[in-house]
C-alpha cells in the first residue's frame, strides 16, 4: 500500500514539476459590464481661503451599449478573434453616483480623493479615485489641474481558444475556456478645469477637459484556465483612453453650497473597432464647502 501511495506521488510530483507552454490564444468573445471611467469635477471658489469640499454627483448615460472586434498583436499580447464579426460587448452602466473630497491646502495645492458606485447586470461596480490639484488664477477666474490614479472595476464574461503543449512529452492539445470574473485595475487620469468665480453672478460657467486611461479586461490564459505555466503567460486584453468635455454651470445655492448642472462628452480612442466610440453623460453636482 505504501509503495502504491509513494508511486502516485512521484507520478504527481513529475507532472507539476513539468508543466504546460501557451503556443497561441484567440478571443472568441468577450462580454463586459460596467462604466466609462467618470473622473472628478472639482471647482475653485476661492484662491486665498483653505477649504475642505464634499461633493455628490449622479450621471446618466445615454449610449448603453457598445459592440466592437478586438484585433491586436504586440509582445506576448494577442487577442485576434478566430471568427469574422464582432467579439467585444459592452453594456455601459446606465448611471453612476459618486462621492468625492477635496482637501485645500495653502493658495495653490489641493489634496483629493473619492468613489463610486454604478449600476450593472449583476451587482453594483465600485470605482475610487486619488490624486493632487495645481489651483491658479485671479479674483474672478480660476484654474486648475488635476492628475491622479483612478480604480476601476469591470466585469468579463468571455471565452477563448487556445494551443497549449505539455512539455513532458511533448504533447499538443488545444482547448476552449470561459471565464466569468470581476476585476479592478488602476489607471491614471488628467484634467484641466476653467470656471468663473464672479461672486455678484447666480450662475458661473465651468469647463473641463479630461484624459483617463481604462482597462476594459485582461484575461490570462494559462493562469485562468488554472494551468501551471513554464513560460509568460499570454495576455488577452483591452485597452481604451477617454478623452471627456464637460461644460456646465454652477448655480449658488448659499454662500458654502453650490448646484452644478452640465453634460459630458466621451471619446473613446482605441484600437479595437468599436461600433460606437461617443458617449453623452448628462450630470448634476452639489458641492459643499467647509
Amino acid at each position: 500500500m505504501n509503495k502504491i501511495i509513494l508511486s502516485v506521488y512521484v507520478v504527481c510530483l513529475f507532472i507539476l514539476s513539468n508543466g504546460c507552454v501557451i503556443k497561441e490564444a484567440y478571443l472568441l468573445r468577450a462580454d463586459l459590464d460596467g462604466p466609462a471611467s467618470q473622473i472628478p469635477i472639482h471647482l475653485t471658489k476661492s484662491l486665498e481661503k483653505d477649504n475642505v469640499s464634499l461633493t455628490l454627483r449622479a450621471s446618466g448615460n445615454t449610449q448603453q451599449h457598445i459592440e466592437g472586434n478586438v484585433s491586436r498583436r504586440s509582445r506576448n499580447i494577442y487577442t485576434d478573434s478566430l471568427f469574422a464579426g464582432k467579439n467585444l460587448g459592452w453594456d455601459v452602466s446606465k448611471f453612476s453616483f459618486n462621492f468625492d473630497a477635496d482637501f485645500k491646502i495653502g493658495k495653490n495645492f489641493a489634496l483629493f480623493g473619492g468613489f463610486g458606485i454604478s449600476e450593472s447586470l449583476k451587482d453594483a461596480i465600485v470605482d475610487g479615485n486619488i490624486g493632487l490639484g495645481f489651483i491658479g488664477g485671479d479674483s474672478l477666474n480660476a484654474i486648475r489641474f488635476d492628475a491622479g490614479l483612478k480604480y476601476q472595476s469591470m466585469r468579463v464574461r468571455g471565452y477563448y481558444y487556445a494551443e497549449a503543449e505539455f512539455l513532458p512529452f511533448n504533447f499538443d492539445f488545444n482547448f476552449i475556456a470561459l471565464v466569468d470574473k470581476e476585476e479592478g485595475y488602476v489607471n491614471p487620469f488628467f484634467s484641466l478645469t476653467y470656471n468663473s468665480t464672479h461672486k455678484d453672478w447666480f450662475v458661473n460657467p465651468f469647463f473641463q477637459i479630461g484624459y483617463v486611461s481604462q482597462d476594459l479586461f485582461n484575461i490570462e490564459v494559462g493562469r485562468d484556465a488554472n494551468l501551471l505555466l513554464v513560460n509568460e503567460d499570454i495576455v488577452l486584453k483591452s485597452t481604451i483612453s477617454i478623452l471627456s468635455f464637460s461644460p456646465g454651470v454652477n448655480i449658488a445655492l448659499g454662500e458654502n453650497q453650490n448646484l452644478l448642472i452640465g453634460a459630458r462628452y466621451f471619446f473613446l480612442m482605441s484600437n479595437d473597432d468599436l461600433d460606437n466610440k461617443n458617449i453623452l453623460l448628462p450630470f448634476a453636482q452639489i458641492d459643499f464647502r467647509f
